[in-house]
């Protein structure tokens, strides 16, 4: 039983090695080619794996005393691991803001006069979509008062030929009773 306790430390120490040795290049990592970001997520695969062994050891650790104080301290050292992880992808995160601020500040796309003329753009082309919606909803409109009228016209034309049924029948009847 204790090859399998073996493996799954081995498989923690070699996690971990990887998400500190990915924590260190990514102090000097450029953030601009995407370096940066692609060791964070070596980072975060190395913990995954950290966190995987730790769970296998502790569901096979039992009542053995020395591993479960060895998985205890495990997880106090993933844990604090896993913060520096988090303060590193923050900190990279907050270097692309900045350094995309920077970036639009020195080479701005568009003028105020651009950004203006875009959004008017933008409100006449909405203001046409509105007025032809509203065209569309008065043309619905008078299509259901035109069903309604020729619905009501056919209604009067059948209890007109209601009527001259009911006027047959009276006379057909009054007619066969002489």
């Amino acid at each position: 039983m204790g090859s399998i306790h073996e493996v799954y430390e081995e498989d923690y120490k070699e996690a971990i090695n990887t998400v500190c040795l990915a924590l260190e290049e990514l102090k000097d990592a450029p953030v601009s080619d995407g370096t940066a970001d692609g060791l964070v997520a070596k980072c975060r695969e190395g913990l995954d794996a950290a966190q995987e062994a730790i769970h296998s050891l502790d569901i096979n650790a039992g009542s053995q005393f020395e591993l479960n104080v060895r998985v205890t301290g495990y997880k106090k050292d993933f844990t604090r691991l896993r913060k520096d992880v988090d303060q590193a992808e923050a900190k990279v995160k907050r270097e692309v803001l900045l350094m995309a601020r920077r970036d639009e500040a020195d080479s701005p796309t568009r003028t105020t006069r651009e950004a203006l003329t875009h959004q008017t753009a933008r409100i006449d082309g909405q203001t046409e979509r509105v007025s032809e919606g509203l065209r569309i909803a008065q043309d619905i409109e008078a299509t259901g008062q035109n069903i309604s009228t020729n619905l009501h016209r056919q209604r009067e034309q059948m209890e007109r030929t209601q009527d001259t049924l009911y006027d047959t029948d009276d006379k057909v009847v009054v007619l066969t009773t002489m």
